[in-house]
């Protein structure tokens, strides 16, 4: 929901703490500077960082087409490709939800860019950056690795990590001890974190759902690729290798894979361009493919927010006593802070929130036993097409396996009145 990843990023560039600024210094510090700039607009917080993620894709859109004929790619099938980049699923929903990943990746494509282009120092400040968005950035480095074993061009490689290492190492020094073992540090492994095959499917699925109708042309384009020996095919191969433990541990409709994208669209836009070039009756079947592609990627991506959603959030808020103790997830308690807490009042000061993401289950089971009020705010709502699509078996199936609510059940007992 647009509001609750808004805040979340407003609450850590006005008041979060040490860890969560340094974690995603980069963004932090963009951020801030935008918001300085739009001050004199008048634009609340959540909407002036909408803006900028909107902003930010957009150059990640006119990096991409650059990519591409540094790429040698031919002007149709780059221009089939990023017309598919921007209807898949994770760019539209990182050009409209303020998050850190928009920005890493128009720090990974200049990054990409310039590494092609035979200028590795720029290169290396590009993939240290995008390493300041986020620790993930790193894994961009399979795009340098897949180069320099396909052009032997080793120097390069070596200038540009040693300058990402530059650029990285001086902030990593002072933050280290958090940015690795703190609450959502990179090798901290958290309460519930699973390490599975699980995992690993769901972000194939989350392609799957990015791309939907085009699946039989991302099919056709591996295909092609691998016919004509390009180098997108290696690219993409060695990309993946390197992304595998975000895809192996993490999820969130694998937006941690998104430095990929680019690179995979321009696959699918081969086998697109290779429909429109076939038979009359294929060519149809893209166009159909293409319009529905279009018309899903909307209805499922693009849901205008909830305008009521803060007022909500500090109704549910006051309903909880003083003194009493809040369970919700992670980014709903960094929300509640934004919104509720000081220095705008004393909702947040008086009340106990704890979000089992990141604590261990001593806490959570002690204040559930303490005999004190304990409420649950349920951050769950299903999407459009669960909504208007799911028969009501296959509703309560979706809310029983992502809603927080069953979830605390099944980990700590609680039960809901």
């Amino acid at each position: 929901m647009l509001f609750s990843d808004a805040a979340v990023y407003a609450s850590q560039m006005e008041h979060a703490n040490f860890h969560e600024r340094t974690l995603h210094f980069l963004y932090i510090v963009v951020g801030w500077v935008f918001l300085e700039l739009t001050h004199p607009l008048g634009l609340p917080t959540d909407d002036a960082l909408a803006i900028l993620a909107a902003i930010l894709m957009t150059i990640a859109l006119w990096q991409s087409r650059a990519l591409y004929r540094e790429l040698g790619e031919d002007p149709k099938t780059a221009r089939w490709a990023l017309f598919i980049l921007f209807f898949s699923g994770m760019f539209l929903q990182q050009g409209t939800e303020p998050e850190i990943y928009a920005l890493q990746l128009v720090f990974s494509l200049a990054a990409y860019i310039y590494y092609l282009q035979g200028r590795p120092v720029l290169a290396g400040l590009g993939l240290g950056l995008a390493t300041l968005c986020t620790p993930l950035g790193v894994l961009a480095v399979g795009f340098f690795v897949a180069e320099a074993i396909r052009t032997r061009r080793w120097k390069h490689f070596l200038i540009a990590g040693t300058v990402a290492a530059l650029t990285f190492l001086p902030v990593l020094a002072f933050v280290w001890r958090d940015y690795f073992y703190g609450t959502r540090g990179l090798l901290t492994d958290k309460p519930g974190t699973s390490h599975s095959w699980s995992d690993f499917f769901y972000n194939f699925w989350a392609v799957a759902k990015n791309f939907h109708w085009l699946l039989p042309y991302m099919g056709a384009g591996l295909v092609i690729a691998w016919r004509r020996r390009s180098p997108l095919l290696w690219l993409l191969a060695v990309l993946w290798v390197f992304h595998l433990p975000a895809t192996s541990t993490l999820t969130e409709n694998g937006v941690f894979i998104l430095p990929i994208y680019p690179v995979l669209t321009a696959i699918v836009a081969r086998g697109v361009v290779a429909g429109f070039a076939a038979s009359v009756a294929l060519r149809r079947i893209t166009w159909v493919a293409v319009a529905l592609y279009v018309a899903t990627a909307l209805f499922i991506w693009i849901e205008p927010p909830d305008r009521h959603f803060r007022a909500n959030m500090d109704e549910g808020l006051r309903r909880c006593p003083p003194g009493s103790t809040l369970l919700t997830q992670w980014n709903f308690a960094v929300t509640l802070d934004f919104y509720g807490g000081p220095p705008r009042d004393t909702l947040i000061a008086s009340r106990r929130i704890l979000y089992p993401e990141i604590l261990e289950r001593g806490p959570l089971l002690e204040a559930i036993r303490s005999g004190q009020p304990v409420f649950l705010m349920e951050s769950h709502y299903p999407t459009r097409g669960v909504r208007w699509f799911y028969p009501p078996v296959l509703q309560e199936r979706h809310y029983r396996n992502h809603a927080f609510l069953p979830r605390m059940e099944r980990e700590l007992g609680v039960v809901g009145t």
